[in-house]
């Protein structure tokens, strides 16, 4: 629970708009009449935070804040897309934006499918695999989009150009699997899980895969799988680049020797050399189970959502 909140305000000529949902039912404003100000606020607040800039034409317009206790989610459906590009199941399971484009990664039929939506809904472009398998996930890197996924049993990673058509295919190893993707310019970071005999009785675990690759041909750079017993099995189920450190974080979780799901997180350098492991035998105090996404502030915060909530580090 958030305990303290300082936000510091631009010049007068902006409009600042912050809403926060917390537990009271007052309503505090500020109004800052020129320069910048810095305004601390001394109570609990939850999670959601909505912040709304909007540019005021004119002089002596002053920037307001606004903090509302026990406020609505504050977001508006502009609009939605209901597709059906098969007589099977279909299914969207992870989305990019890409230029004027929006690209959704999922299934149809059973097959690898990708579509690219105009900002208003639109369908602009529309892509199916030919084998059995789902892009779960997406990256968008200047003029290319990277989709990651599973086709015939192995992990795959697709390049499509502007247009959506697709310009390079490369497969991972046998039984493994790409769920996630990252683009930080200097390379493509995929991850996912890989089969791999762990305790050596003979029977293939699924365990920790996170990959380094080259953006133009896609090769591998760097890779690590990860583990430690006892491990029944783990999934990367998200990964990202903090571009202001440089620091590689995965997010998912490992079956223990009880059976029982538990939180991972951990922190790599762009080398994919281990720097910090959060959870794990030893714990960690991250009580959120499954782990599914991890995303940066471009400061010195990194957020981690799961089943039981959002962690802020």
């Amino acid at each position: 629970m958030l305990k303290r909140a300082t936000w510091w305000l631009p010049r007068a000529e902006t409009h600042l708009s912050l809403a926060l949902a917390g537990r009271g039912g007052e309503v505090w404003r500020w109004t800052v009449m020129g320069g910048v100000r810095r305004i601390p606020e001394e109570v609990g607040m939850a999670l959601l935070v909505v912040l709304a800039p909007s540019l005021y034409l004119g002089i002596g317009l002053a920037p307001t804040v606004y903090v509302l206790k026990h406020l609505q989610p504050a977001a508006w459906v502009e609009w939605s897309a209901y597709l059906n590009p098969s007589e099977g199941e279909d299914a969207a399971y992870g989305v990019c934006v890409f230029g004027d484009y929006v690209v959704a990664a999922g299934e149809a039929g059973g097959r690898p499918y990708a579509v690219m939506l105009g900002r208003g809904g639109a369908v602009a472009r529309e892509w199916v695999g030919g084998g059995p398998g789902a892009l779960y996930n997406c990256a968008s890197a200047g003029k290319r989009v990277y989709a990651v996924g599973v086709e015939n049993g192995s992990g795959v990673i697709y390049v499509f150009d502007k247009r959506l058509n697709l310009v390079a295919r490369v497969e991972g190893a046998a039984g493994s699997a790409y769920l996630s993707a990252a683009y930080d310019v200097r390379s493509l970071y995929v991850a996912g899980w890989a089969g791999e005999d762990v305790d050596g009785d003979g029977a293939v675990e699924r365990v920790w895969l996170v990959e380094r690759r080259a953006p133009d041909d896609l090769s591998v750079v760097s890779a690590r799988r990860f583990w430690f017993g006892p491990w029944k099995e783990g999934w990367v189920l998200d990964v990202g680049v903090d571009v202001s450190t440089g620091m590689v974080w995965a997010v998912g979780f490992y079956v223990d020797a009880g059976g029982v799901e538990q939180p991972l997180v951990v922190v790599f350098n762009r080398d994919l050399e281990v720097l910090k492991v959060i959870g794990g035998p030893e714990g960690g105090g991250l009580p959120l189970g499954r782990l599914y996404s991890v995303v940066f502030d471009g400061g010195w915060h990194v957020y981690v959502s799961g089943e039981g909530g959002v962690a802020m580090f």
